[in-house]
C-alpha cells in the first residue's frame, strides 16, 4: 500500500485521485482531468510473456495500451479545452522506454537487439511518441 512506502493518509486524500475505467476510454480520462491537474504523468505500459520464436522472442499482452492511452488522453485534454472545461494547460509527461524519433536515446550497436527482442513495446513507445 502507498502507507506502507511511507505517503501519508493526509497525501492520498489531498493529492490522489482514482476513476475506475480503462486508459483507452476518452470519458474516463477526461471525467479524471476534470480536477484541473498541473502534470499528467502516464507510465502505463504491459506486462510480457517469451513465447517460443527465435524471430520474437519475447511478447506484450497488450501490445497497444501505451500508444492508446495516450491518444485518449491527448483527446480528452482537446475536449477539455475546446468546451472550457478546465481553467489551466496541464503538462503531458508520458513516462515509457526508450526514444524512437529524431532524439533517439538508444546506443546505435543495441538497436538490432531492442527490435529483435523488443519489438511490440518499441512499437507501443514509437506509438505513443508520435500521438504526443
Amino acid at each position: 500500500t502507498l502507507l506502507d512506502l511511507g505517503v501519508s493518509e493526509e497525501i492520498q486524500q489531498s493529492q490522489l485521485i482514482v476513476v475506475t475505467g480503462s486508459s483507452r476510454d476518452v470519458s474516463t480520462v477526461r471525467s479524471l482531468l476534470l480536477n484541473d491537474p498541473e502534470i499528467i504523468f502516464s507510465g502505463i505500459t504491459s506486462t510480457w510473456k517469451l513465447r517460443f520464436n527465435p524471430f520474437h522472442p519475447i511478447a506484450m499482452d497488450d501490445a497497444t495500451i501505451t500508444g492508446d492511452s495516450a491518444a485518449a488522453v491527448i483527446q480528452a485534454l482537446k475536449d477539455l479545452v475546446s468546451t472550457n472545461s478546465i481553467s489551466n494547460s496541464p503538462i503531458y509527461a508520458p513516462i515509457s522506454s526508450t526514444g524512437h524519433g529524431s532524439r533517439r536515446d538508444q546506443p546505435l550497436s543495441l538497436i538490432p537487439l531492442y527490435w529483435w527482442l523488443l519489438k511490440e513495446a518499441q512499437a507501443d513507445t514509437a506509438a505513443l511518441e508520435r500521438v504526443t
